[in-house]
């Protein structure tokens, strides 16, 4: 990770009920920082939060189930969505020879805009090119109380090892996969096509020569050299065009939603159904 995060989050949240002018309960509650009073959010008596201390308190638990390590933390929109990181520090992983910075990433909401999830992110050492999962590894809404028991604990970190390496098996098979100019065209059209219907001639051609389309030709063209004409190189092309063309990394890493992720799970997609 280049920006160095929190190694904590040093504030938490209050809930307040709110009430009318005469003291009755409107049956609201307010969701506050307790730093400095700040309003996240206002929901019903139904909604239950996950204060900060909850989310250390479950980062510690995953570092303690094994060879992890919390990297630290980030708050978004004021606090309204704070995010967790935890490094996976097992000797050897590596994809296609290449080192890995691999994380499991816990986010949650203070204004009941998201789910609490758990999912990865893998960044290629080499060039900082980020590859989230393809799915979260757990989502819950805010209703009840979360336990998060051993048990749990496990099924989690079991279920994300299991993840992990079909993940990588698929990307090793990626490397036996060859690529030329056609495929790499059709990629970019597929990509960056937003219509509905599949596009003709003129349009795909409008497409390969717009100032996006050139710059993820640019960006596959810089990979496929480095790592060959081959599916890897081809995915790795698209993984740095959304970590470094469409977005900043540094504001942006462990992002589990959003156009770059859409585009990497089309890439991976479209890499994986390529017949060897």
């Amino acid at each position: 990770m280049n920006n160095k995060p929190k190694e904590s989050l040093s504030w938490d949240i209050k809930v307040q009920p709110l009430k009318t002018i005469t003291g009755l309960e409107t049956g609201t509650r307010a969701i506050l920082r307790n730093d400095n009073d700040a309003v996240l959010s206002y929901v019903s008596a139904r909604y239950r939060p996950l204060p900060n201390r909850e989310l250390h308190r479950l980062c510690r638990a995953i570092e303690r189930s094994g060879n992890y390590r919390i990297a630290g933390f980030e708050e978004f929109q004021g606090g309204r969505l704070v995010m967790a990181f935890i490094r996976n520090l097992s000797p050897g992983l590596k994809m296609n020879g290449l080192a890995l910075a691999e994380y499991l990433v816990i986010g949650n909401s203070h204004d009941k805009t998201r789910k609490l999830f758990i999912g990865t992110t893998q960044n290629l050492i080499r060039c900082e090119n980020q590859f989230s999962s393809v799915a979260p590894l757990y989502k819950a809404i805010h209703r009840g109380r979360f336990d998060f028991h051993d048990g749990i604990i496990r099924e989690l970190t079991d279920q994300y090892e299991s993840g992990r390496k079909a993940l990588y098996t698929g990307m090793e098979a990626l490397e036996r996969k060859k690529v030329n100019t056609d495929l790499i065209n059709k990629l970019v059209v597929y990509l960056l096509n937003t219509d509905r219907v599949f596009p003709d001639h003129a349009k795909a051609k409008e497409l390969i020569a717009s100032s996006q389309g050139i710059l993820l030709q640019k960006s596959i063209s810089r990979e496929t050299k480095e790592l060959g004409m081959n599916a890897f190189g081809l995915l790795n092309g698209v993984t740095w065009y959304t970590s470094h063309e469409i977005r900043n990394p540094k504001k942006h890493f462990g992002n589990l939603s959003g156009v770059a992720k859409e585009l990497n799970d089309k890439a991976f997609h479209f890499c994986t159904e390529l017949i060897p």
